[in-house]
């Protein structure tokens, strides 16, 4: 398989992943439909500004759709979870865009956040220590349209990055985990967000962790309900 027909492969699984028809994808990087089948088919190769655009709408680097082989995810089979650790950039993406990285908060919580990642692909949990930073920062990157779709993604990605540890790691303990949730339950993390914002994150948070038998989270949104 040549250059030309890899890189057509990881344009269309890439696209049919995110959910997009080839008239959407042309849209978002303002090129024909028939371009982007051409382009699929292996038949054209992009320009490299079209490659730079394709890349930063699937929030990925020129070097991975070039390169990577995402039409061979699917024969994948990971029976090790050190696997997952060693490649948590991987499983959990970090959204990043040269416009976002100009919000001072983005920045500062994007080298954060791949710090915490490097400490937790070798299982050292020492990367926990930095998630207030982390978060806080991008609460504020979110409020600024700049980087707010990049912070939001982030967030997301945060929070099934923890749910999937707390469900691996035995040395995290249910109620590590439910003062995690409270902390944003009750507003009580150091943030300018609205008691609401934080209100609805930790009840999300609650119910994950009830969803793999914290009891903690569990007494405790039963007794909230039964108030109601």
């Amino acid at each position: 398989m040549d250059r030309t027909e890899q890189l057509g492969k990881n344009i269309k699984c890439l696209r049919l992943a995110f959910g997009e028809t080839q008239e959407q994808l042309g849209a978002a990087i303002m090129v024909e439909k028939n371009t982007i089948s051409s382009y699929e088919r292996g038949r054209t190769e992009p320009s490299k500004e079209v490659l730079s655009l394709i890349a930063a709408h699937y929030m990925i680097s020129v070097e991975e759709l070039m390169s990577a082989k995402f039409y061979d995810v699917g024969k994948v089979q990971i029976k090790d979870k050190k696997i997952i650790f060693r490649n948590l950039d991987v499983f959990f993406p970090v959204a990043l865009t040269d416009d976002s990285l100009k919000n001072e908060h983005f920045k500062k919580a994007y080298y954060t956040h791949m710090e915490m990642l490097d400490l937790l692909k070798e299982e050292n949990l020492a990367g926990f220590e930095k998630i207030d930073i982390c978060v806080n920062e991008y609460m504020d990157a979110y409020k600024d349209s700049v980087s707010k779709e990049e912070a939001a993604v982030n967030l997301i990605g945060f929070g099934y990055l923890f749910f999937w540890i707390f469900r691996t790691l035995p040395q995290m303990s249910e109620i590590a985990d439910y003062y995690l949730a409270l902390q944003f339950y009750f507003s009580i993390i150091n943030n300018d967000n609205e008691y609401g914002f934080n209100r609805k994150i930790g009840e999300e948070m609650l119910y994950a962790f009830i969803s793999v038998e914290n009891k903690y989270a569990a007494r405790c949104m039963l007794k909230i309900h039964s108030n109601y």
